[in-house]
């Protein structure tokens, strides 16, 4: 089963080396409320979490105000994700997840996918997520109720 997806029409935001690491894996784990042992098993959902990295994060964000054209504080709203794995992820193990993003389109929502391979350059699986972003200042705005 091939978990390759097409990511060519996307602009593309990196290839970051990733791991899912035990104690990662663990608070994650707690978070959704499974309680894995040392090996796992990992959390089907686990990848999501790779998108805090700080330099994942970083690259992100830098290509939503450089192509995208947003500027000032915006809050991302989570809509949704999508998550296709070939096989399970393995604690220990060392992957490389490839980020695109799409948008955001004009109700202000970006579109993130990424491509999941092993070390073995073998497409693993596929990540997907949609996020609103509101600018904060209309926010605030839409907030007050004085003058």
């Amino acid at each position: 089963m091939s978990a390759r997806i097409d990511m060519s029409a996307l602009r593309s935001v990196g290839v970051f080396p990733v791991t899912v690491e035990a104690g990662r894996m663990r608070h994650f784990a707690a978070a959704i409320g499974v309680i894995p042992d040392e090996a796992g098993p990992v959390p089907f959902a686990f990848p999501v979490s790779w998108l805090s990295n700080p330099e994942i994060r970083a690259a992100l964000e830098a290509e939503l105000q450089r192509d995208a054209g947003i500027a000032g504080d915006v809050l991302p709203v989570h809509l949704d994700q999508s998550i296709a794995l070939a096989e399970p992820l393995r604690v220990g193990e060392d992957y490389l997840l490839s980020l695109a993003i799409e948008g955001p389109d004009p109700r202000g929502i970006v579109q993130i996918t990424g491509q999941i391979t092993g070390p073995d350059a073998r497409a693993l699986g596929s990540l997907g997520l949609r996020l609103a972003l509101v600018a904060l200042d209309d926010a605030r705005t839409a907030n007050r109720t004085g003058p």
